[in-house]
C-alpha cells in the first residue's frame, strides 16, 4: 500500500496511480471541470485500482441523477467481488456507495461520515458526506462533519482550503452568517480556485441581503469562478438573484440568456438553476416570453429517465411543466413520483412526504386553484428542508407560497405569509 499526502493507505503500489488520485480529488473539492478525464487516466493507468473506481462512483452519486445509477451499482458490483483486496477504510467508502445505490442516502452519509472518525484526513469520505447532508437536508451534519475533524488539520496538510469551505457553508446554512462569511473568506484566500468557498460567501451575503456586496464579490472574482467550473452556472444562478433582489429584472433576464439557459452540458442542475430563476421572475410578474416554454421542453426530455427520482429535481421539473403548460408531461412525472414514493428509501420518503403534495400544489396553482395550493403549502411546506437544497434555494417554496395567496386573493393568508418572510429577510426590496 502507498499513501496519499493526507496520509490515507490505497490499495496499490504504483505511485503514479496515487498521484493522479490526488489530482482527481483537487479537481473535486474545487468542483473544476475536467475530473472525468482525470479519473479516466486513473483508472487506465490500473484498471483494477479499486479506491479509484470508489472514487469515480463517490463522484457521480453526488450528481444526484438517476442515468448515473446504473454506472454506480455497476461499481458496486465490481468492487464487492475484490473486497479482500480492499483495506478497512476503502471498505467503508464500499458500504457507503452501496447504500447510495439502493435509496438510502441518510445511511450512505452515515458510512462516509463513519470513516472520518479512523481517518479524519480522508477528504473524498468528507466531501461526500457533506454532499449527502445537503442533499438530504442535514443542516445539522453538514457543519458538523467539518467542525469533527477541522482541529486535527492545518494550512500545511492539502485541501485544508476546500475543507474550509465545506465548514462555512454548512456554518451559513444553520445561520452563523458571520463567521460563516470569515471562514468562507479565508478558504478563497487560501485557494481562490475553491467554487464552494466562493459559493458560502455569496449565500452569506444573499441571506443578508447584501446584494450590492453580493454583486462585487462575484464580478471582482469572475475568472475564479466562472471558467473551467463545474459550479459556473450556479454561481451565475446566485449572481443573477442578486438582481432580482433588488429589482433589476433586466439583469437578471440578460444573466439568464447569456449564461444561466445553456444547454451543454444538459444536467440537471442546469435545468433547476434555470427553472428556480425564472419562476422568481414568474413570482414578480415579469413577461418572460417563450423562456418557459423551451425549458419545459428539455425537461420532457429528461423525466423518463430523471423522474420520480429525486424530490428536490422534481419540484423543479413540475414547476417548468406546469408553466408550459405540459400537463400530460407533468401527469407522467407524477406518476413517477407515486411510484417512488412506494419504495422503504430515502428517496421514497421524500416523494411520499414532499413531492406528491408539492405536486398537488404546483397543479392546483397552475389551474387556478389557489386557496387549495395554500392549503397543501400550509401543511407540506415545513418538512420542504428534508429534500436538501440550500436555505437560498428553498426560498422558491416560500415565494410559491406567498404568490399562491396573492394570485388567489386571500388576502390575509399573503399578509401572515409576508410577514414570515419579512422577519427573515427585512432589508430586501421584495421586504
Amino acid at each position: 500500500m502507498l499513501k496519499t499526502h493526507h496520509g490515507i493507505e490505497l490499495s496499490t503500489s504504483n505511485a503514479n496511480v496515487v498521484a493522479l488520485y490526488e489530482q482527481a480529488l483537487n479537481h473535486i473539492h474545487r468542483y473544476e471541470a475536467g475530473t472525468g478525464a482525470k479519473i479516466k487516466a486513473m483508472l487506465t493507468e490500473q484498471p483494477d485500482f479499486w479506491a479509484g473506481h470508489l472514487l469515480f462512483g463517490a463522484v457521480l452519486a453526488t450528481a444526484t441523477e438517476a442515468r448515473f445509477m446504473p454506472k454506480i451499482r455497476k461499481i458496486v458490483d465490481q468492487v464487492s467481488q475484490a473486497q479482500d483486496k480492499l483495506n478497512d477504510r476503502e471498505r467503508g467508502h464500499l458500504s457507503a456507495l452501496s447504500a447510495f445505490s439502493q435509496g438510502q442516502w441518510r445511511e450512505a452519509g452515515f458510512h462516509w461520515g463513519k470513516i472520518l472518525t479512523d481517518h479524519p484526513h480522508d477528504s473524498l469520505a468528507l466531501h461526500a458526506a457533506h454532499q449527502i447532508d445537503f442533499i438530504t437536508g442535514d443542516d445539522y451534519n453538514l457543519w458538523s462533519r467539518a467542525a469533527r475533524v477541522l482541529p486535527l488539520w492545518n494550512e500545511d496538510i492539502p485541501n485544508y482550503a476546500n475543507l474550509l469551505g465545506m465548514y462555512a457553508f454548512g456554518l451559513e446554512e444553520t445561520n452563523f452568517f458571520s463567521k460563516a462569511e470569515d471562514i468562507g473568506r479565508r478558504c478563497c484566500e487560501l485557494d481562490p480556485r475553491d467554487a464552494w468557498g466562493h459559493h458560502a460567501v455569496g449565500h452569506v451575503l444573499e441571506m443578508e441581503c447584501r446584494f450590492e456586496e453580493g454583486i462585487n464579490w462575484y464580478e471582482s472574482r469572475r475568472s475564479e469562478w466562472a471558467d473551467d467550473s463545474e459550479l459556473s452556472v450556479h454561481n451565475w444562478w446566485h449572481l443573477a438573484l442578486y438582481y432580482v433582489e433588488r429589482e433589476d429584472f433586466a439583469g437578471a433576464i440578460a444573466l439568464f440568456d447569456e449564461q444561466i439557459s445553456l444547454e451543454e452540458p444538459d444536467y440537471v442542475l442546469r435545468l433547476m438553476d434555470a427553472t428556480a430563476l425564472l419562476w422568481r421572475l414568474h413570482l414578480r410578474s415579469v413577461d418572460c416570453g417563450d423562456r418557459w416554454q423551451k425549458l419545459a421542453d428539455r425537461w420532457v426530455g429528461k423525466i423518463a429517465v430523471e423522474g420520480g427520482f429525486y424530490a428536490f429535481n422534481d419540484f423543479h421539473a413540475m414547476l417548468a411543466l406546469m408553466m408550459g403548460e405540459r400537463w400530460s408531461d407533468f401527469k407522467q412525472l407524477r406518476d413517477q413520483i407515486k411510484t417512488q414514493a412506494q419504495q422503504p428509501t430515502t428517496l421514497g420518503v421524500m416523494a411520499r412526504d414532499i413531492s406528491i403534495p408539492l405536486a398537488s400544489a404546483v397543479e392546483a396553482y397552475g389551474k387556478n386553484r389557489c386557496e387549495e395550493a395554500v392549503s397543501i403549502l400550509d401543511q407540506v411546506k415545513p418538512l420542504v428542508y428534508r429534500f436538501g437544497g440550500s436555505e437560498a434555494q428553498r426560498d422558491a417554496v416560500d415565494q410559491f407560497h406567498i404568490g399562491a395567496a396573492i394570485k388567489g386573493g386571500l388576502g390575509r393568508a399573503a399578509l401572515a405569509l409576508a410577514h414570515e418572510r419579512t422577519l427573515k429577510k427585512e432589508e430586501s426590496p421584495l421586504a
